[in-house]
């Protein structure tokens, strides 16, 4: 997992949870993103990794397998599942990836 884009507290993209979306939908490679409104817009790429505990005051994670189609055109607002993450490096991250949607 490794970062692709990221928006602070100037830029527009942090405005909304649409506006990140826009960017994350916007990059080919993007695989997840992070948001937290009138903060932060983190998005990345590659086989997602989690700590087993979120910490409190953890960014909001969105993974773009969970978005109904791939288009800011077409797309209604996003979801999150209700949960907060923390990244963390995974000696096999695709089995969690995999584990992380059951």
């Amino acid at each position: 997992m490794g970062r692709l884009l990221s928006f602070n507290n100037l830029s527009a993209y942090v405005s909304s949870v649409g506006a990140c979306t826009a960017q994350c939908l916007g990059s080919p490679a993007c695989t997840s993103f992070y948001f937290t409104q009138a903060k932060s817009c983190n998005v990345f790429y590659g086989p997602i990794s989690f700590s087993p505990n979120g910490n409190p005051g953890s960014e909001i994670f969105y993974d773009v397998d969970c978005f109904s189609c791939h288009s800011t055109t077409t797309c209604p607002p996003p979801r999150h599942r209700g949960q907060t993450h923390t990244a963390a490096a995974s000696a096999s991250p695709s089995r969690q990836r995999d584990q992380s949607r059951r």
